[in-house]
């Protein structure tokens, strides 16, 4: 039996559990009524497999303050496995830059001041005239983001980035240093940006998702999020 659990208020998160439902019964081996398909309501039993959108950053926040939870959790198997905490860390985007410098799919990503990076000053000067973002290490949804844009010259910028470990908005707890990455403007249509995401299932293309948001704004968690399942297309 697989549980799917999911803020119940949050409309982002309970339609991509719904979005989830939907491919586990389209691409499971076994989708019959024999206890293998999803359950999506209020349970009162144990439950020894999870698939989980509550984010696994603030699980471990209150496994630190509760050892009776951590005593279940270790009993429970998560279809998403806790290495993706390592996955939705932001200190992941200067590694990935550092190991395939100028690659086509990345931005440049530095854990510090990029312009301490630099060895001349001609690209020192360059790279502070150049736009730049800050992202806590575990933010999530644009929480704590800050544009160089927004300030009026690039040092003030690094000076709030390293004051600013921006706060989850649900636990109150700091979301870690900031990294720093060149930023990237999304096309604009009718004054609104689309930012796309898929997911892969054993090497397979499953689904691709869309949120909008409104140009020049940090996206938010209740930007309009639209899921889209793939499916294999009936015989002919």
């Amino acid at each position: 039996m697989v549980f799917l659990k999911s803020l119940l208020d949050k409309l982002t998160t309970s339609s991509v559990i719904e979005n989830i439902s939907d491919m586990w019964l389209t691409y499971s081996k076994d989708n019959t009524d024999t206890g293998c398909r999803p359950t999506i309501k209020l349970i009162e039993r144990e439950v020894t497999c999870l698939l989980n959108q509550y984010p696994k950053e603030w699980i471990v926040n209150e496994i630190e303050r509760d050892e009776l939870l951590k005593y279940d959790l270790a009993k429970i198997r998560t279809i998403e496995p806790w290495w993706k905490v390592i996955l939705s860390n932001k200190a992941l985007l200067p590694m990935l830059w550092s190991m395939y410098p100028n690659h086509p799919n990345l931005l440049p990503a530095y854990y510090d001041n990029p312009v301490l990076y630099q060895t001349g000053e001609d690209i020192k000067e360059i790279m502070r005239k150049e736009k730049w973002v800050s992202k806590p290490l575990f933010g999530r949804e644009g929480v704590g983001i800050l544009q160089s844009k927004n300030f009026t010259s690039f040092d003030d910028f690094v000076s709030k980035t390293e004051s600013n470990f921006g706060r989850d908005k649900t636990t109150g707890k700091p979301n870690g240093k900031s990294v720093y990455q060149h930023y990237h403007k999304l096309p604009e249509a009718q004054g609104r940006v689309i930012q796309t995401s898929s997911w892969v299932i054993a090497g397979v293309a499953a689904g691709i998702n869309f949120r909008e948001g409104k140009a020049g704004t940090n996206f938010a968690d209740m930007n309009p999020f639209l899921p889209h399942l793939v499916v294999k297309a009936p015989p002919s």
